[in-house]
């Protein structure tokens, strides 16, 4: 009896959480409209809950049609619109940061983190070059909130989820501690590595914003290691966007420098690791994706330009188990499949079609 009380008692929350949704959304369309309806009659919490819905042009729209209830039960809605949009432009462009810090504070607690989380997220999404400069502003609001500044761990969450990797939250500060645990390092590799871009900031933030591996190592007098590590890092930074984003991988490490045979005149720097990552990170995104789609194989590894020719025979593999294994498998000639496919190995689509015909 218990068990059935229970269902009938959630059953009953679900049914009037919905209706209470569904009333949210009509008088949320109807204010965005303009419409006054009923809205005078609405209690406070239900007005809040319409004034989340709506945006500033909305909200202004509704505290000018000379009610003075609607006004006033809008205004903090409003603000926190406005104040969002700022944080918005924040990351676009340089912002008064007294107004901004000011506008954040006279939202709730809790938006005040809502706001401060939405800012980390899309500064997480800039390219490197660009946030920078912005990840400084985010600090110094974040520092100068007192509900924020008061709860230590709360400071450190907000001011990690505005980096895209560890690498780039050690180059602006934060503890190697801190980083590790949340951005789960634990291998020896990792801890090393994290231990370097600590002990070389200034090198690492330079590569992770797009300068060249090889000068800023000789700028720094590194050593084979440290340019390994400033090769990984721009792997993580801009050299991975650019080859995710469509640049050919030849044309993206030659131009990063990736490779250098001038340090001290005869020794020969070569990041094989970091050139390698950056053929399996496109192997993984775009040209496998084209792949499966349907475009021919050897076009999409001539475009990507893939440092390591063995990748033409893994995405050969893969339109076999793709678009050119299903059109054998529907009775197509090998060879015409292989040609419409740009595989110049028809003996893996052939194999396959065996594999294929045997297992089933």
């Amino acid at each position: 009896m218990k068990t059935t009380n229970a269902h009938d008692g959630a059953a009953q929350g679900l049914s009037a959480f919905a209706e209470f949704h569904a009333a949210t959304e009509t008088a949320a369309q109807d204010a965005a409209s303009g419409t006054e309806r009923s809205l005078v009659e609405l209690p406070p919490e239900l007005l809040e809950r319409i004034g989340s819905h709506l945006g500033a042009k909305d909200l202004v729209a509704l505290t000018r049609t000379g009610s003075r209830h609607i006004a006033a039960s809008f205004a903090y809605q409003l603000n926190q619109a406005r104040t969002l949009d700022a944080v918005r432009k924040a990351c676009e462009r340089s912002t008064d940061l007294a107004v901004l810090t000011s506008s954040i504070q006279g939202l709730r607690p809790a938006h005040q983190v809502d706001a401060l989380q939405q800012w980390a997220t899309r500064l997480r999404e800039l390219p490197a070059v660009r946030r920078s400069d912005r990840v400084a502003d985010f600090y110094a609001v974040v520092a100068s909130l007192p509900h924020i500044a008061d709860q230590p761990p709360l400071a450190l969450k907000l001011r990690l989820a505005c980096h895209d990797s560890a690498w780039s939250a050690v180059e602006a500060g934060e503890s190697e501690e801190a980083v590790a645990a949340a951005f789960q390092l634990s291998s020896p590799r990792e801890m090393k590595r994290l231990a370097w871009t600590v002990a070389h900031k200034e090198a690492s933030a330079l590569v992770g914003a797009g300068a060249s591996v090889a000068d800023t190592a000789t700028a720094f007098d590194l050593d084979r290691r440290g340019y390994d590590y400033l090769a990984h890092r721009s792997v993580d930074g801009p050299a991975g966007a650019a080859v995710l984003a469509g640049q050919r991988v030849q044309e993206v490490y030659q131009s990063g420098s990736f490779f250098s045979n001038k340090r001290r005149g005869y020794q020969f720097h070569f990041s094989e690791g970091a050139i390698r990552r950056l053929d399996q990170m496109v192997f993984d995104g775009p040209a496998s994706q084209a792949v499966l789609a349907g475009e021919r194989v050897v076009d999409v590894f001539l475009r990507h330009g893939f440092s390591n020719v063995s990748y033409h025979f893994r995405l050969q593999e893969l339109a076999c188990h793709g678009p050119a294994g299903a059109a054998v498998k529907a009775g197509e000639d090998v060879d015409a499949v292989a040609t419409r496919y740009g595989i110049n190995a028809p003996s893996y689509l052939r194999r396959w079609a065996q594999e294929s015909g045997e297992s089933s």
